[in-house]
């Protein structure tokens, strides 16, 4: 018996929930394998695989599945048959769906089979040309009814999946204290759940729209889904309108752009170098993990009370493959906007490295970037090419290349965050 097999007999008698078959040479589905009707975690990634099996919907409990840097170039409908499925991993695949994750897996499946496979919807359903009897019309509309109702019920699903694994509480559990901050849809408050001090973020508007809705149920599914010991701590979250509020860790700290411009306190090389680390750390993770944040700046770094960072608000943060496509076409933050944003042109994860650039200047020079300007002469000087920062005596040498760097106006010409890490 080979190692696969092996592995799968062991897991079918232990009755496991999780299976790696990971860079173990397959170019074909074990047959064993679609029988383990148990499993939840299956890790495919990094073999041969050409192809999803119809009978993948035998696997009915799987909700993570993992099939990156394999050869799939389509997908069955049948993937439509699995309810419980959270997060389906695509990522280098000649099919580009990416990694779709709760907040954007229904939409990306619907569109696949709606707009860009109809040729497989063509060949599952549809009948030779002299057998097109009524009767055949019939039950190929039924099907691709059928079809609808699936994805329907698996994007419901996904707004439930968004909040699994998170605690949800009674508005009235929350102790509202003073106000830390506030937006123009959500007001931070300090305060109390469970006899913890806690931060919450509670959406204020009046009209729950459907936006803003998605946007707050997209930074749950975020903040859930990105676990790292440099993201704020999800704790809790209230889904019930018209009261949506958001838990997460309090930070003594406040945020890094209150230590660099509001605070005297001295912010030695050592330490602007220590967030400079923290942050190209937490996005290089982000971005392995298919996330753009989109909104970088020194308001959504927090600090806890030895100095160590955390990322906030994660609104705008969207999956790579959800980018450029109507609403994502975004207006974000001007001081830290690459020129793509402003011209409203594609872009990608990059967006989020030219802002990383502009916070560097910010954290060395310690001032803010173009201060005194409002965001339209902001616009006005990106697109007149005018984007390289005034070099400042307090920025070492060694830093000021890897600013213009990241801040360069062609994406390509700008480092990964694996490339940025290694430098710093």
């Amino acid at each position: 018996m080979d190692d696969i097999s092996l592995k799968i007999r062991r897991a079918r008698r232990g009755n496991l929930v999780v299976l790696d078959l990971s860079n173990s040479g397959l170019t074909s589905w074990p047959s064993d394998l679609l029988k383990m009707k148990q499993i939840e975690d299956l890790n495919l990634s990094n073999n041969s695989l050409t192809n999803i099996p119809e009978n993948i919907s035998d696997l009915s409990a799987l909700k993570n599945l993992n099939i990156s840097n394999n050869l799939i170039a389509s997908i069955p409908v049948q993937i439509l048959e699995l309810p419980s499925l959270q997060y389906f991993n695509l990522d280098g695949n000649p099919i580009s769906l990416g990694n779709l994750s709760p907040g954007n897996i229904a939409n990306s499946l619907s569109t696949y089979f709606a707009d860009v496979k109809p040729d497989i919807q063509q060949q599952s359903f549809t009948p030779q040309f002299e057998d097109f009897t009524s009767s055949k019309i019939n039950e190929f509309a039924k099907k691709l009814e059928e079809e609808k109702k699936q994805v329907e019920i698996l994007k419901g699903a996904l707004v439930k999946n968004a909040f699994q694994g998170v605690t949800e509480v009674e508005f009235n559990e929350l102790e509202l204290g003073e106000v830390i901050s506030q937006g123009g849809f959500s007001v931070l408050h300090r305060g109390i759940w469970r006899g913890t001090q806690v931060a919450v973020k509670v959406i204020v508007d009046p009209i729950i729209t459907p936006e803003l809705r998605n946007e707050f149920e997209n930074e749950v599914a975020m903040l859930n889904y990105l676990r790292h010991p440099h993201t704020v701590l999800l704790m809790s979250a209230c889904n019930k309108p018209p009261k949506l509020a958001v838990v997460t860790e309090f930070y003594e700290g406040g945020t890094l752009f209150d230590l660099l411009h509001r605070s005297r306190e001295n912010v030695d090389n050592d330490l602007k170098l220590a967030f400079a680390r923290q942050i190209a750390q937490t996005f290089h993770f982000y971005h392995l993990g298919g996330v753009v944040h989109r909104d970088l700046k020194s308001l959504n770094v927090l600090l806890d009370r030895d100095f160590n960072i955390r990322i906030c608000d994660f609104g705008l943060a969207r999956f790579k493959n959800e980018l450029n496509k109507g609403t994502m076409q975004f207006s974000g933050t001007p001081t830290y906007m690459a020129p793509e944003l402003f011209k409203k042109q594609a872009y990608d994860e990059k967006v989020d490295v030219f802002a990383f650039g502009t916070l560097i200047w910010e954290i060395y020079a310690r001032e803010i970037p173009y201060d005194g300007l409002d965001p339209g002469d902001i616009k006005e000087k990106i697109l007149r090419g005018e984007i390289k920062l005034e070099n400042r005596p307090n920025i070492p040498r060694k830093f000021l290349n890897l600013i213009d760097q990241c801040r360069s106006p062609n994406p390509g010409s700008r480092p990964s965050f694996q490339e940025i890490i290694a430098e710093l």
